[in-house]
């Protein structure tokens, strides 16, 4: 009996709370993906750009660094912007 209780305690219904204020329109939540994507995307180029007088660009543990910022879209793309 006491595997079908913790069994019991466990379940998980599926459900959560919302706050009333907080927007679930699948299409704001995905358009708020999108924007946050293009902020991503935009602050990445600009950085780019900085001192373009300079005709190369040093940049240590660069395929690390692209790694990094390719799961982050991912992440944003998936819906968990945390």
């Amino acid at each position: 009996m006491k595997k079908e209780q913790d069994t019991a305690v466990e379940f998980d219904f599926g459900f959560s709370f919302v706050d009333e204020s907080e927007d679930t329109d699948p299409k704001h939540l995905h358009d708020t993906r999108v924007q946050l994507m293009l902020e991503t995307i935009t602050l990445f180029l600009d950085n780019l750009a900085k001192n373009p007088e300079k005709t190369t660009i040093h940049w240590p543990d660069r395929a690390d660094k692209i790694n990094q910022f390719k799961l982050r879209l991912e992440q944003i793309a998936k819906g968990n912007d945390e």
